[in-house]
């Protein structure tokens, strides 16, 4: 289980314990007005005050890209049920959707069929997103 606070830390907490099972997974600029986790349990987000949605790999406990929306603050997320998508209900009374990463990568595999390389990803997805396989079953691109 996931909390915000208005620290800014996201916590992951053991059920049935009032203590965190490990320490902070993160602490974001201004007030984490929502989190959720995908349902895998692979995946976690934050949405703050400051109008970004932030993504984890709970398993490797890695910051995935950040999901930069319209500026306004975001209060609610939510995964869909596959976690290709997040819906975000923002200050404004806006609700927006955005893919996610995952999502991203399996939609390349199906439009090239292998992998792309390290350079077509520094490229067409930039260089501050993590390289990933495009085709998990297929060997890394080179």
């Amino acid at each position: 289980m996931l909390s915000g606070g208005q620290d800014g830390r996201v916590l992951i907490w053991k059920l049935g314990t009032s203590r965190p099972a490990q320490s902070e997974l993160a602490t974001i600029p201004g007030a984490v007005n929502g989190v959720a986790v995908e349902g895998s349990g692979k995946y976690a987000a934050a949405a703050g005050s400051d109008g970004i949605l932030r993504l984890w790999d709970l398993e490797h406990r890695n910051a995935q890209p950040a999901l930069v929306g319209s500026g306004s603050a975001a209060f609610a997320i939510a995964f869909s049920h596959d976690g290709s998508t997040i819906a975000i209900g923002r200050a404004d009374g806006k609700i927006e959707t955005q893919r996610t990463t995952k999502s991203l990568a399996l939609d390349i595999c199906q439009l090239v069929w292998r992998n792309l390389t390290k350079a077509e990803w520094a490229r067409f997805i930039g260089e501050d997103i993590k390289y990933q396989r495009t085709c998990p079953n297929l060997p890394e691109g080179r």
